[in-house]
């Protein structure tokens, strides 16, 4: 687990380099792809806008239960990962589609969504924890 801060993406660029990001939004756009990767939020922004995170995957079936951590996972722009699909050797060289050099950035699109997201999480709180500890029987 890291901590990273809303109000500074070069903080959750340490934790999530664009190569990751890259490699992983690769790996999630593969048709029979059965876990996707990226990154779990583990609490909300404190007063400074620090929250901590960490890389992790996800399956695909699984139900997103937003109680105690929010994952977000990057996936291709549609026309890359139309080209994507396209490689039939799943690995090999893949250029950039002819156009996309004036559009956002992907990569720092999904940081502001990882941003976003955490702004957004609304965890319980963590002070009922009292309760367990002490002596319980036995």
């Amino acid at each position: 687990m890291e901590k990273a801060n809303v109000n500074d993406l070069s903080s959750l660029e340490r934790v999530y380099p664009r190569d990751a990001y890259e490699e992983e939004a690769r790996r999630n756009a593969q048709d029979k792809n059965t876990v996707h990767h990226g990154l779990k939020i583990l609490s909300a922004p404190d007063g400074e806008g620090n929250f901590d995170v960490m890389r992790a995957n996800r399956h695909v079936g699984e139900v997103p239960a937003p109680t105690h951590s929010l994952f977000v996972c990057p996936f291709l722009p549609a026309a890359e990962q139309e080209q994507f699909t396209q490689d039939r050797n799943y690995g090999g060289p893949i250029q950039k589609p002819e156009g996309t050099e004036n559009r956002t950035d992907p990569y720092q699109a999904f940081l502001a969504q990882v941003v976003a997201t955490a702004k957004s999480a609304d965890f319980p709180p963590t002070d009922g924890e009292e309760r367990l500890k002490g002596f319980h029987g036995g």
